[in-house]
């Protein structure tokens, strides 16, 4: 049977617009300067099995090797299930190793939406000085902190030179935070400032100047990642159990926001954004109360009281979890995060903003 190729770009099929076939990139993705990929997947099938373009196979609950392209519907689907991976075979059943690292999922415009507007309403919190969804309210942020510098200032005027010139500059500072040496608390005093810059350049506009875009996107990442890596080996010992725990809980949600901005920009500026499985894996604490505890006595009898009202079991002061297993209780026992944005700003991102407003009885 003769097999009909897709001839569209992988941007431009999940965008669903037409696609301008040129090599090395089709014109949309050359004048949106983003990733161009032809996958060339037969869009009729055959009576013999068609091969994947992406290679490895799914291992099941059942433990049965399931195909590529059920693989992709099951992350598209965006329930991630800890016992569904992907993983490439050799010739030891034994050896394996994981192939897909990220996947292209079409933009929820509706959440998408919703979830920017509530970004850059926590931008517009930073810039004045306040606490925002992921900054502890006993540590709200210097306007300039020593490592961003005195003379650091953002223009609310927006023009695409002011822009460029901005962008550049955070990027600097992003690269001299990931090269400082100073204490984490400093490093993530200057991360979380920057974050709320970061949100205002890449949504008020995000068509404009996607280049530059990209590239602050880039260093927000890097720097997340260092965080990632070498924050528990930063984490001063001097500190009360509850210092400690704000600092930590601080870390992890700059991080996961870091997440969040990257996919909600794509979401808006692209279409689609790549859902990266390691995301899945990234940790923070979800017990109600905990992070808006007032005074550590406060915190302490929220410790000692915490219960399995989530279904994550017992947890104490160090014990997290996964994202995944956040996004998975809520879709099999709906709970109400309450007035913890954060948490609330993830379900959505992860089930979209009608699912969870519906659970949530939201009108």
């Amino acid at each position: 049977m003769i097999r009909v190729l897709r001839k569209a770009c992988r941007a431009c099929t999940a965008a669903k617009r037409r696609c301008i076939v040129q090599l090395p990139q089709c014109s949309r993705c050359r004048t949106r300067q983003i990733d161009c990929v032809y996958d060339l997947e037969p869009l009729v099938g055959s009576t013999s099995r068609p091969s994947n373009t992406l290679t490895g196979t799914v291992a099941g609950d059942d433990g049965d090797p399931r195909d590529n392209s059920k693989f992709l519907r099951y992350v598209s689907s965006l329930h991630m299930d800890p016992k569904r991976v992907a993983l490439e075979c050799y010739q030891s059943p034994t050896t394996q190793c994981p192939v897909i690292w990220k996947i292209p999922i079409s933009a929820d415009f509706l959440t998408v939406e919703y979830v920017a507007r509530e970004l850059l309403d926590m931008a517009n919190s930073v810039a004045l000085s306040q606490s925002a969804a992921y900054i502890h309210p006993q540590r709200k942020p210097r306007p300039r902190p020593a490592l961003v510098g005195p003379d650091f200032e953002v223009t609310n005027r927006k023009t695409v030179g002011s822009d460029i010139t901005q962008c550049t500059r955070i990027c600097d500072l992003l690269c001299a935070l990931y090269e400082s040496r100073e204490p984490l608390s400093e490093i993530l005093q200057a991360f979380q400032i920057l974050l709320g810059h970061v949100m205002r350049l890449l949504l008020s506009s995000p068509q404009s100047i996607p280049r530059h875009k990209e590239k602050l996107l880039g260093h927000t990442r890097r720097l997340a990642i260092r965080l990632v890596k070498e924050a528990p080996s930063m984490m001063p010992t001097n500190l009360s159990r509850w210092e400690a725990w704000i600092l930590a809980e601080s870390v992890r949600r700059a991080i996961l926001m870091s997440c969040l901005i990257q996919g909600v920009y794509h979401g808006r500026a692209r279409g689609y954004c790549y859902h990266e499985l390691f995301i899945q894996a990234l940790p923070f604490d979800v017990r109600p109360g905990m992070w808006a505890a007032r005074s550590e006595r406060e915190w302490e009898a929220l410790l000692d009281g915490s219960n399995n009202k989530h279904g994550f079991g017992s947890h104490d002061a160090t014990d997290l979890v996964a994202f995944h297993e956040f996004a998975s209780s809520f879709a099999r026992a709906p709970f109400d995060p309450g007035a913890d944005t954060f948490q609330r700003l993830l379900l959505m991102a992860h089930h979209g903003k009608a699912p969870v407003d519906r659970v949530l009885g939201v009108c």
